[in-house]
């Protein structure tokens, strides 16, 4: 077969689907490979869930880019209509004795705004099956949940069909060629 394409996307997975459903809406003609059937539980995605959050405890530029892959998820499964992010909060329980670097890390954290102290008691009546053990501590994180990992590769992979891409499943790459100004991809 000796098709054009703008872009050839080799994985579909979290981060090749995400990157096939991008292009497509960018208006590129694109194609995605994959060697298992899409939505396969060979990859690191695989499972039904991922955590998301945005507290770091070092200023490594990770925090713009939680926030902006949040932005996208949440763009995603508005125009798909499908149940994808569940912001419901994180708690950490930390033992200080055992791991005081966690603890001195969620200090860190409280003093950047990320985190806040849950006391014992506001613990119990928040969430009332939560019982730390002797001399642990509590966090609470508000911008915390998680993504429906496995559901937003399919998601992605329709979305990007319906920006005109095409999506091969079940079709390794045995190799890939320059070929002109391009690739020629086996």
């Amino acid at each position: 077969m000796d098709t054009h394409y703008d872009a050839i996307v080799i994985g579909l997975g979290a981060m090749g689907s995400a990157t096939l459903y991008h292009l497509a809406r960018r208006g590129q003609r694109a194609l995605g490979i994959e060697q298992f059937a899409p939505g396969h539980s060979q990859g690191s995605t695989h499972g039904p869930h991922r955590l998301i959050r945005s507290s770091t405890f070092s200023d490594d530029g990770y925090v713009p880019l939680a926030a902006r892959a949040l932005q996208l998820w949440q763009a995603l499964a508005e125009a798909s209509g499908v149940d994808l992010v569940h912001m419901n909060g994180e708690i950490r329980i930390i033992d200080p004795v055992f791991k005081p670097g966690d603890f001195d890390n969620a200090g860190a954290m409280v003093e950047r705004g990320f985190l806040e102290w849950l006391p014992e008691q506001e613990l119990a009546a928040r969430f009332p099956g939560v019982r730390p053990g002797e001399g642990m501590v509590a966090t609470w994180e508000q911008n915390a949940g998680y993504i429906r990992c496995e559901q937003g590769i399919l998601t992605h992979l329709d979305e990007a069909r319906h920006h005109g891409a095409e999506v091969r499943g079940s079709e390794p790459v045995t190799g890939f060629t320059p070929d002109g100004t391009g690739w020629r991809v086996n």
